[in-house]
């Protein structure tokens, strides 16, 4: 079994590999440089639009090289997330924080039982997580994930075209910059 210390201070040979570390277990992500477009263009609008929303505030999003720490042996790297509160240089050294408070997975046909099975139930176990996104390029859907003030989880397919707030950041996102194409 490795231990998260010991995942992170592997240096990876090969920088097309991306791994996971899933109960104490290496798993490969991907071997391959790259997804594809549509994931890219959807992953690059989600955070572009959090970044501008969210400036100013102590939160701050991060892309998919930012690590989350879901228990004491896995670590996920999720599409995007946003931590508050880490914005000082003694944060800029960390390869991996523990206190999310936005989650996203973009769905792909290869990831989506990893990220529904496996990811999904990690990311509502973490204390301080309060919203998840699981976005859906190929079908441009969005599944918004909420959890309440006493701990409890909403589940929610969005409709067409739906703005909805993450009230937790004070923001609010829309289905078109998620989706947008310009």
């Amino acid at each position: 079994m490795i231990t998260v210390e010991e995942f992170l201070d592997i240096e990876w040979d090969d920088s097309d590999t991306k791994a996971e570390l899933d109960n104490g277990v290496i798993r490969i992500m991907r071997m391959m440089a790259g997804g594809s477009g549509m994931h890219s263009r959807v992953q690059i609008n989600i955070l572009s639009a959090l970044r501008v929303k969210l400036k100013g505030s102590g939160c701050r999003p991060h892309g998919s090289d930012m690590a989350v720490l879901t228990g004491d042996y896995s670590v996920r790297y999720p599409d995007a997330s946003v931590f508050c509160g880490r914005d000082g240089p003694d944060s800029d050294k960390l390869k991996v924080f523990d206190d999310p408070r936005l989650l996203v997975e973009i769905l792909s046909p290869t990831t989506r039982t990893q990220d529904l099975e496996f990811k999904l139930p990690e990311y509502r176990a973490l204390r301080t997580l309060k919203t998840i996104l699981l976005v859906d390029p190929d079908a441009e859907s969005i599944r918004l994930l909420v959890r309440d003030t006493v701990g409890d989880w909403t589940d929610e397919s969005l409709a067409r075209g739906t703005d909805f707030d993450v009230s937790d950041l004070k923001i609010t996102l829309t289905w078109e910059e998620i989706f947008a194409r310009d």
